[in-house]
């Protein structure tokens, strides 16, 4: 199993694109880490006028399609570092 990453760091990543891409960086946005038993999760909970744009960011670091169920996006321990861009 690969390193943890903190959800702080995915936090992070996520409000950069905003900011960069001119969105609202200060919207709201909670990253949690679901350990699990091959691998962990990050449930990344964001405010409904960020899922365009955090969509576009997570399909294009992740090169897969990036739903938005039940009020978050789920990302898989094996794709972290995609999404940092390490």
């Amino acid at each position: 199993m690969s390193e943890l990453v903190s959800p702080a760091a995915i936090k992070a990543a996520i409000k950069a694109h905003l900011f960069f891409h001119r969105q609202r960086p200060n919207a709201f946005m909670d990253v949690q880490l679901m350990p699990g038993g091959k691998q962990s999760i990050y449930v990344i909970t964001i405010e409904a006028s960020l899922i365009p744009p955090v969509r576009a960011l997570l399909e294009d670091r992740l090169v897969r399609d990036c739903p938005y169920v039940q009020g978050s996006f789920l990302v898989y321990g094996n794709e972290v570092h995609r999404l940092l861009g390490k």
